[in-house]
C-alpha cells in the first residue's frame, strides 16, 4: 500500500498481532479454515484466535494496550475501535495491560466476556482465566476492574469493583466471590507482570 493509504488504514484499525511463538491459529470470520497469523497482521472484528499447548501471542490494540494469550487459549474479537473493544474468552488465559499514565484524558473501554463473567477494563494490569470446571478467575495487579457474573435466569447482577491485589471468582449460577489474596494460579501469572510491562514500553517506543 502507498504510505498515505497505509496511514489511513492504520488510523481506522490499529489492532495487530505482535510477537507469536509456538502453535497459534487464526480463523477469519466466514473463512473455511484456520491459518497461521504473522507479526504485524491487522486484527479484525470476528477473528477467532487460538493458541496450542506451546503457543503464545501478543494482541496489540494500540500503543498503550496489550493483551497476551497464554497457551491453550481461545478468543474471539467481537468489536474493536481505537480505544474500545469487546472480546469473548471462551477458554484459557489472558494477561493484559492498559497504560493509564499514557491514556490520561482518553477513555479506554475494553470488555471481556467469558461463559461465567463479564469484565470491564479501563486502565489496569490484570490476568483473566476461564476453565470450564473452575469458572472465571480475574486477578487485578494494578488499578480497578469491574466484574459481574454472566446473566442468569434472574437477569444481570450488579458489577463488583475488583481492586489491586484482589481476585474475583465467578462460576455459573453462583454469586461472584472476591478474594483478598491471589490463588496460586493467579499468583504465578502475576510473576509475568514485569515482562508484560517491558513489552508494553518496547511497543510504545517503536509505534
Amino acid at each position: 500500500l502507498p504510505e498515505n493509504v497505509w496511514a489511513m488504514a492504520s488510523t481506522e484499525n490499529q489492532a495487530r498481532f505482535g510477537v507469536i511463538t509456538g502453535d497459534v491459529g487464526l480463523l477469519y470470520q466466514g473463512a473455511p479454515e484456520w491459518i497461521e497469523p504473522h507479526e504485524g497482521l491487522p486484527i479484525e472484528p470476528g477473528d477467532r484466535i487460538r493458541t496450542g499447548d506451546d503457543g503464545e501471542v501478543e494482541l496489540i490494540m494500540n500503543e498503550n494496550v496489550l493483551w497476551i494469550l497464554e497457551p491453550d487459549t481461545e478468543l474471539v474479537t467481537e468489536h474493536m475501535e481505537i480505544n474500545t473493544g469487546r472480546f469473548n474468552l471462551s477458554s484459557g488465559t489472558l494477561l493484559g495491560i492498559v497504560d493509564s499514565a499514557r491514556t490520561a484524558g482518553i477513555a479506554q473501554q475494553w470488555e471481556f466476556n467469558t461463559p461465567a463473567s463479564v469484565v470491564a477494563i479501563r486502565g489496569t494490569e490484570f490476568a483473566l482465566q476461564f476453565i470450564k470446571s473452575e469458572g472465571s478467575h480475574l486477578g487485578v495487579f494494578k488499578g480497578i476492574v469491574e466484574a459481574e457474573p454472566a446473566e442468569t435466569a434472574e437477569g444481570l447482577q450488579p458489577p463488583v469493583r475488583v481492586s489491586t491485589g484482589q481476585e474475583a471468582v465467578s462460576r455459573r449460577g453462583k454469586p461472584l466471590q472476591t478474594l483478598e489474596k491471589f490463588t496460586p494460579r493467579i499468583q504465578a501469572l502475576s510473576a509475568k507482570r514485569a515482562f508484560v510491562a517491558r513489552r508494553q514500553r518496547q511497543i510504545q517506543n517503536t509505534w
